[in-house]
C-alpha cells in the first residue's frame, strides 16, 4: 500500500469519526405517551330534530354531531397538557329510551398525554374523561339546545412510545426522500 492510499483511508476515517461526534442538528429521544380512547354517546330527543322520518332525524343528529366534533377539535388542548388527537363518529341508531324514542350518535375520542407515573395513570384517565365530557356538554349546549352526553364504556388506555424532537417535544417525522431528477429511458 502506498502512502497516498494510507493517507486517504486515515483521512476518510477521521472525517467520518468527527462527523459522527458532531451529529445532526436534530436531537431525538424516545418519549412515552398515554393514549386514551373514550366512547361517548350523544342522545337526542327526536322532537328537537328536524325530520319527519327516523332516517331524517338520524341525518339531522349526525349533522349536529359533526358540528360538535369540528368545534371540539378546535379546542384540542385540555387540562394537564393533554391533547385531543382524533374524533371519529362511530355509529348512530334510533332506540327506545327511558322517556320514549331517542336518537343516539356515538363517537370515539382519542386523547394523548405524556405518560404520568404508574400510580397516577388511573386518576389521569378519570380527570381527562371528565374534562372531555364537560367539553362535549358545553360545546353541544353552545351549538344546539343540548343532547345528553353519556359514557357507555370505561375508557381504554395504552402506553405508546414515540420518537420526538428533544427540544420541541414534537413527534419526529423522517424526511421524505426527494424525487430523483434522472431521466427515465
Amino acid at each position: 500500500m502506498n502512502r497516498y492510499a494510507l493517507g486517504t483511508v486515515l483521512g476518510t476515517t477521521l472525517l467520518g469519526l468527527a462527523k459522527s461526534k458532531l451529529g445532526s442538528g436534530v436531537r431525538l429521544k424516545v418519549q412515552e405517551f398515554l393514549q386514551i380512547k373514550m366512547n361517548f354517546g350523544l342522545e337526542f330527543n327526536p322532537d328537537h330534530l328536524s325530520g319527519e322520518s327516523e332516517d331524517e332525524e338520524l341525518d339531522d343528529a349526525e349533522r349536529i354531531v359533526d358540528l360538535i366534533i369540528n368545534q371540539t377539535l378546535q379546542t384540542k388542548n385540555l387540562a394537564n397538557g393533554s391533547e385531543i388527537t382524533d374524533i371519529r363518529r362511530r355509529d348512530s341508531f334510533y332506540a327506545d329510551g327511558h322517556y320514549g324514542p331517542e336518537t343516539h350518535v356515538r363517537i370515539d375520542i382519542y386523547v394523548t398525554i405524556k405518560k404520568p407515573e404508574e400510580d397516577k395513570i388511573r386518576r389521569t384517565v378519570d380527570e381527562i374523561t371528565i374534562a372531555v365530557r364537560d367539553l362535549l356538554y358545553s360545546t353541544s349546549r353552545t351549538l344546539y339546545n343540548g343532547p345528553s352526553v353519556y359514557l357507555p364504556y370505561d375508557p381504554l388506555s395504552q402506553v405508546k412510545k414515540l420518537i420526538v424532537d428533544s427540544e420541541t417535544g414534537e413527534p419526529y417525522k423522517s424526511p421524505t426522500p426527494s424525487e430523483t431528477r434522472l431521466r427515465k429511458r
